[in-house]
């Protein structure tokens, strides 16, 4: 089994990857009980400390430990060495290797103090949106908006529903877009205005289909204009 699509696992409960790494990451999560396991572990590992060390500050020396363990690096030329893409299906194994040496340094020195690359990872600490997407029963549904596409994340378990969308444009001035979740018979109920690109969780109980509308700032009781997208949640 190739082990390198487990690897992230560290750095992401220390908040160590950017938007990408972590959208491709919480995917392989949700059907990955022993990533799940291993963040829970540093996750637990890290809040024991935050709640029980007492709150001291780094020694001096600490940075200079930190970066003495990294793999030197090669200085990089412009002028006469082209430069390349690393190859990281998920994550360089140096990156790895950092955020692990983050936990270790944790646990020698005892830190009680709130790190800035430090990000929740716990069940109870994950975002409602989070937990939905997480969810083992979790199913994504997509529609295409133009060169835009929205994507509706559902849990029967969870019983709720995230939506998310990628290079959609801006409402019209003095306008939002709209979510409803429509039933069977196609009757609207709204679940909120939407927000953004993030992820989002949708209010109440997912229906039939999703729709989204123009609506004037603000949203409205029921849909005003004909839907710009709708997918199927079924």
């Amino acid at each position: 089994m190739n082990d390198d699509i487990h690897e992230p696992a560290a750095a992401y409960a220390l908040g160590a990857v950017d938007d990408i790494e972590r959208a491709s990451f919480e995917r392989h999560l949700r059907t990955c009980e022993r990533c799940r396991a291993e963040v829970a572990s540093y996750d637990e590992a890290v809040l024991s400390l935050a709640t029980s060390a007492p709150e001291v500050a780094p020694p001096p020396s600490l940075k200079a430990s930190v970066m003495a363990a990294l793999p030197p690096q090669e200085p990089s030329d412009r002028r006469t060495a082209p430069r390349t893409a690393p190859a990281r299906p998920w994550l360089t194994r140096t990156r790895v290797l950092v955020a692990a040496a983050a936990v270790a340094v944790l646990a020698v020195i005892g830190v009680g103090v709130a790190q800035p690359w430090q990000q929740p990872t716990s069940v109870a600490a994950l975002s409602p949106a989070e937990r939905v997407r997480l969810s083992a029963d979790a199913q994504q549904h997509t529609a295409a908006v133009g060169d835009a596409r929205l994507v509706v994340t559902t849990s029967r378990s969870a019983g709720a529903a995230t939506v998310q969308t990628e290079r959609m444009p801006d409402a019209p001035k003095g306008h939002v877009y709209q979510a409803w979740f429509l039933d069977a018979a196609g009757t609207p109920r709204s679940a909120g205005i939407m927000t953004g690109a993030q992820p989002q969780l949708l209010q109440g109980t997912p229906g039939a289909s999703l729709a989204v509308t123009v609506e004037p700032t603000g949203g409205s009781a029921a849909p005003t204009t004909a839907p710009v997208v709708r997918v199927s949640l079924v």
